[in-house]
């Protein structure tokens, strides 16, 4: 997934030939510390309001970044949050010197802020999926970026942009639990599932990690507010959905793997974001990186009016793929290369043909075998004692034997058929009976 990598290197339209001006800075700091979900909430409506940085470090201060064109707002935005909590006080106006980080993160706000105008959604560290993750998008081809924000040389800005196409499906308790717990559900509106398995395995939004379903309540369990996730989740993410109860989620990485209660539709099936079949993956990629262009073009970045793209470099792509089908971009590009600097093809934007066209690689990546969380459990040493048939033929029950215990695993005929809709769906070049193999050694991880 995000294969392809698109240097974009952009630099804000000026009035003259001199450079763009500096960001200027203003900090509020804190007497004591102050609730992270509140801060951060105020700060991206306070950003998504003016078109500024306000960027929240609690709980020590927080940081209101902005052009010169923007001080009455940003001394009003350092106001307001200043007057949302007990003793807080505001410095003074400051240029930013040296600090490439620190622009850097004031353009993601502000890229933040523009993509979720457009309808896009933010999840993870830096996905955005054209998305809100309503259940009428489930199993839907949708578009994906994954962009990665660098203050660059002579006041420019660069997006490394990894176009892709995406498809997800909401967990839902009917998915994980038996007709006799949902029962028990219905009657007492809380249950647990026993033990984490290949159906619990989820994803949560908006930050995708990845856990395991252990139960679900109508209500979240008393003394546990979600308003204020929820609300930070619309204003931050872009994520909205209605729900009528709650999944008990167990993390499996991370330095937390405590329980932890979200709405159901915010528990995504197995990795969360399943690549989309090829048939449709390029073109949806590609689509996803003609609006990211338009959505740069149309920005009034920092009240500095409109963004001039100067140059697009593929920095990241496979040369050759004999076995897989090639993506191609009709988009204008100044050059191109790869990495080890290999010319593919030289397109300028004044002479762009149908024949000077990009090949980018879209290949579904084949799972990981081994997991560092399996590793960490036990060192695990899987055996296969007889060989799997692609045809299922012969004896269905096989032996695993591993450091940690010896299991016997029974291939019943739904188990056959959950490998072939994998093998389907995700569209490996693999034989069936590898399949099968990655399957059972992913059941051996989760003893």
């Amino acid at each position: 997934m995000f294969l392809n990598q698109v240097l974009v290197r952009a630099v804000p339209v000026t009035s003259s030939s001199a450079p763009s001006p500096p960001f200027l800075l203003r900090q509020v700091s804190f007497s004591a510390a102050v609730p992270s979900l509140d801060l951060d909430i105020l700060c991206c409506r306070l950003s998504r309001r003016h078109r500024l940085a306000c960027l929240p470090q609690s709980p020590a201060d927080a940081l209101v970044v902005y052009q010169r064109c923007q001080s009455h707002a940003a001394a009003e935005v350092a106001s307001e949050i200043a007057a949302a909590f007990t003793g807080a006080s505001v410095g003074e106006e400051e240029e930013v010197v040296c600090s490439g980080s620190l622009v850097a993160k004031a353009v993601e706000c502000g890229l933040r802020c523009l993509m979720l105008e457009r309808g896009w959604s933010f999840v993870g560290e830096s996905i955005y999926v054209q998305s809100t993750f309503a259940v009428i998008e489930e199993r839907t081809d949708l578009c994906a970026l994954n962009v990665e924000v660098r203050s660059g040389l002579n006041d420019d800005y660069e997006f490394v942009v990894s176009p892709d196409a995406f498809r997800f499906t909401a967990l839902k308790i009917s998915d994980v639990a038996s007709s006799s717990v949902i029962e028990t559900f219905q009657q007492i509106k809380e249950v647990s599932l026993d033990g984490c398995n290949l159906q619990t395995a989820c994803a949560i939004l908006p930050t995708l990690q990845e856990g395991h379903v252990i139960g679900f309540s109508e209500l979240p369990p008393s003394g546990q507010i979600l308003d204020s996730f929820t609300e930070l989740c619309s204003v931050k993410h872009g994520v909205e959905t209605n729900y009528s109860y709650h999944a008990a989620v167990k993390l499996t990485r991370g330095a937390s793997c405590e329980k932890q209660w979200l709405p159901s539709p915010f528990v995504l099936q197995g990795p969360g974001l399943q690549p989309s079949p090829k048939s449709v993956r390029a073109s949806k990629a590609m689509s996803s990186m003609r609006s990211f262009i338009e959505s740069l073009k149309a920005w009034n970045c920092f009240g500095q009016s409109q963004l001039v793209i100067k140059e697009q470099l593929v920095v990241n792509c496979t040369a050759t793929l004999p076995t897989w089908d090639k993506a191609t971009s009709k988009l204008a590009m100044h050059t191109a290369r790869t990495e080890n600097s290999e010319d593919l093809r030289l397109v300028h934007p004044s002479s762009v043909t149908k024949d000077q066209s990009l090949a980018l690689d879209f290949r579904t990546p084949k799972p990981a075998v081994f997991s560092s969380s399996a590793a960490k459990f036990c060192n695990t040493k899987v055996e296969i004692a007889q060989s799997l048939d692609d045809a299922g033929t012969g004896d269905d029950t096989h032996s695993i034997k591993h450091g940690c215990q010896s299991q016997s695993v029974v291939l019943t005929s739904s188990f056959k058929y959950r490998v072939k809709l994998a093998y389907q769906n995700h569209h490996l070049e693999i034989s069936l009976k590898q399949a099968m193999l990655i399957l059972l050694i992913h059941q051996v991880q989760v003893f």
